[in-house]
This record gives structure tokens, C-alpha cells and sequence, in this order.
């Protein structure tokens, strides 16, 4: 009698062990599919985002001085930074424009960086030499512009700087 007990218990301890070792890996394998499909989704909402004030930008630019526009967004979590970069080429070079997006989702980080047909600045911009002799003038958004949830820009065509320029800036509605 005591050796049927003592072979079902081993049986079943081995049963659990093959389950365990079947289950296990897959929770694993799964676990890791699912933070990346979430960290995948985060950055397409966001570069969604980021396109959406680069295409609203170039039409205030084009419309001309004094234009401007209220655009609702809904920023996703993770947008750690949001910025603008200026490339001042002088002489017959062009001048390039971006609007950069860093993101984090647990242990990744990530850029996006979307070029712009037009100048994007916000309200604190600094100028500095950067490379081969150009200057950047680099703008930041601040943390409550870029933290998550549902925000409205207020995009305006400005003389900044001797040129015209899109100021982009959040709505606080009272």
C-alpha cells in the first residue's frame, strides 16, 4: 500500500514539475511580448502626436503672419522630453528643422525625430553653436506641456528673430 501512496505523490510531483516547466517560459515569453506591444503603442501614439503638430505648423507658417490655431492632442506616458531643433545654415544652405521626442517605457528609451518644413520654437529657446561652424537653436517644451493626458497647443505664426516662425505653446483654460 505504501509504495502506490509514495508513486502517486512522485507522479504528481513530476506532473507539477513538466507544467511548471511548460507554464513558466510561456508567462515569461508573454510578459516581455506584452511590455514591448505597450512600449510599441506608446511611441506610435506618440510620433502620431508629433506629426500632427509638424503638419498644423507648416499650415499656420504658409497661412502667414498672425494666424493661428488651437489643436487638441492626447500625449501618451513615457514622453520624458519634448524639444525643437533649429540648424542655422548660412549663406545658400537650407536651414533644418525638428521637433524631438524622447521617450522611456520601462528599461528602453527612444528618440523621435520628425523634420519640419518650418521653424516650431516654444517660450524658452537658447542659441549656441553646435557643428561645422552653424548655430542650433534649440527650444524645450516644459514637463507640463509634455506630461501625459489630453492637451491643447495654441500654434501662432510670430516674427522671431528677424524670420517667421510657428510659437507653439499649451492652453491652460481656466
Amino acid at each position: 500500500m505504501r509504495s502506490a501512496k509514495s508513486q502517486s505523490a512522485v507522479e504528481f510531483m513530476l506532473l507539477i514539475a513538466g507544467l511548471l516547466f511548460i507554464f513558466l517560459p510561456l508567462f515569461f515569453i508573454f510578459s516581455n511580448y506584452s511590455m514591448k506591444s505597450g512600449s510599441d503603442i506608446s511611441s506610435s501614439m506618440a510620433k502620431d502626436v508629433g506629426q500632427k503638430l509638424v503638419d498644423q505648423a507648416r499650415e499656420m507658417y504658409y497661412l502667414g503672419r498672425y494666424s493661428k490655431e488651437v489643436i487638441s492632442v492626447n500625449l501618451p506616458d513615457g514622453i520624458d522630453k519634448m524639444s525643437t531643433l533649429i540648424i542655422d545654415r548660412p549663406g545658400d544652405s537650407q536651414d533644418e528643422f525638428y521637433l524631438i521626442m524622447n521617450i522611456s517605457s520601462g528599461s528602453s528609451k527612444q528618440d523621435i525625430v520628425l523634420a519640419s518644413e518650418v521653424p516650431i520654437i516654444t517660450q524658452d529657446c537658447r542659441t549656441a553653436p553646435c557643428y561645422s561652424g552653424y548655430d542650433c537653436t534649440y527650444c524645450k517644451f516644459n514637463r507640463s506641456e509634455t506630461m501625459p493626458g489630453k492637451k491643447d497647443y495654441r500654434l501662432e505664426n510670430v516674427e522671431w528673430e528677424g524670420r517667421t516662425a510657428v510659437n507653439v505653446s499649451a492652453v491652460a483654460w481656466s
